[in-house]
C-alpha cells in the first residue's frame, strides 16, 4: 500500500458495481486508514470504467476516492448503468458487465473495419 503514495496516474477498471466498495457508517470507523489522505498522496490522475446500480452508493464511493487523493485534478469516470431488474432477477453482475463490454467491442470493431474500407475505396478512386 505504501507504494500507492508515489502513484501520480491510476487508472481503475472495475468489473463489479462500483458503489459495492464504499466505505460508510460503522465501516468508515474501523478503516479509516484506508480513506486516510496519504494512501494515494500524489494522485493527481484518476479513470475510473466501471458501472453502477441506480440508487447504490456510488456517490459515497467517489467521496471515498476523493478523500483519498488530496491533490487529485482529473477525475475522468466512464460508468455504465446496469439495470436493477436483472440485478433482482439473480443474472449475475459480473456476467452482465461482460456481456456490455463485449457488445461495445464488437459495435467498435466494425466500425473500425467500416471506417478501413470506405477508406481504402476512396484510394483506389
Amino acid at each position: 500500500m505504501k507504494n500507492l503514495c508515489k502513484t501520480k496516474f491510476l487508472k481503475l477498471k472495475l468489473g463489479f458495481a462500483m458503489g459495492e466498495i464504499a466505505i460508510e457508517g460503522k465501516k468508515k470507523k474501523r478503516q479509516g486508514k484506508l480513506l486516510s489522505d496519504t494512501l494515494m498522496c500524489n494522485l493527481e490522475h484518476l479513470e475510473v470504467d466501471g458501472q453502477y446500480i441506480p440508487g447504490s452508493a456510488v456517490a459515497v464511493t467517489i467521496a471515498n476516492l476523493l478523500q483519498c487523493c488530496p491533490v487529485l485534478r482529473d477525475l475522468r469516470l466512464k460508468l455504465n448503468m446496469v439495470d436493477h431488474d436483472s440485478v433482482r432477477r439473480g443474472r449475475a453482475p459480473d456476467a452482465m458487465f461482460k456481456t456490455i463490454s463485449l457488445q461495445r467491442k464488437s459495435e467498435q470493431d466494425a466500425r473500425k473495419s467500416a471506417d478501413h474500407f470506405a477508406r481504402r475505396r476512396n484510394l483506389e478512386v
